[in-house]
């Protein structure tokens, strides 16, 4: 399935910022600077992050610059999580820092997404973010019947910024079932007997077979 409509057009851009010592501090005025720009403007920012203590510490940080921001993460309580989402649709704040627990399902008024972490650890490793999660991502701006167009700001040091610039050329991974997998598949299954969707191997047959997981083996 292909599709290259957008009802709301997103302008992609790199910001880059001076690594090395003080990097930490030039990355968060990077955000700053990027979030005081759209709330003069009257518009709010989503800043995407991959810890949940980098998204208490860099709205802590913009706060200190006399922004109006709030982290959202999983370890908030869901209470007070749909009261900070309800204050971003009501425009009480002007930027939340979140994790990608907002990636999607969501419809905020917000103007700019900036996509602070480009990377995120696995194992112990720093992996790159494949170019579709960093397309999920910059979706949430320019929401249609609230913006006639959105902005997505990839953050990188200056030596990355080249590496930045391939997210927007929009070239995608192909998507594959996690059913291929012997214990996604596995739990597919027992859900699907368990609710008595299939009762029998030709019933699971014909299910799976409306699945993309024989397109992708």
């Amino acid at each position: 399935v292909r599709s290259r409509i957008r009802w709301v057009p997103l302008k992609w851009r790199v910001a880059t910022f001076r690594p090395g010592q003080g990097g930490m501090a030039n990355r968060t005025a990077a955000v700053v600077k990027e979030v005081k720009e759209t709330a003069s403007a009257g518009g709010q920012t989503l800043v995407f992050v991959q810890s949940r203590l980098r998204a208490e510490q860099l709205a802590s940080g913009l706060a200190r610059e006399g922004l109006r921001a709030k982290a959202h993460h999983a370890g908030l309580g869901s209470e007070e999580r749909e009261e900070i989402e309800r204050m971003m649709r009501d425009g009480d704040v002007q930027c939340v820092v979140a994790t990608p627990t907002l990636s999607m399902g969501c419809n905020f008024p917000v103007r700019k997404c900036v996509i602070h972490d480009l990377q995120r650890y696995e194992q112990g490793q720093a992996v790159p973010l494949s170019v579709n999660d960093v397309w999920q991502l910059g979706g949430r701006a320019g929401r249609k019947g609230l913006d006639e167009s959105g902005e997505v700001v990839l953050l990188a040091g200056q030596h990355e910024s080249g590496m930045a610039w391939q997210y927007t050329k929009g070239v995608f991974e192909a998507v594959r079932s996690r059913m291929t997998e012997k214990a996604s598949m596995a739990g597919q299954v027992l859900a699907m007997v368990g609710s008595r969707l299939a009762t029998s191997p030709g019933q699971l047959k014909r299910l799976m077979a409306r699945t993309l997981a024989l397109w992708t083996m």
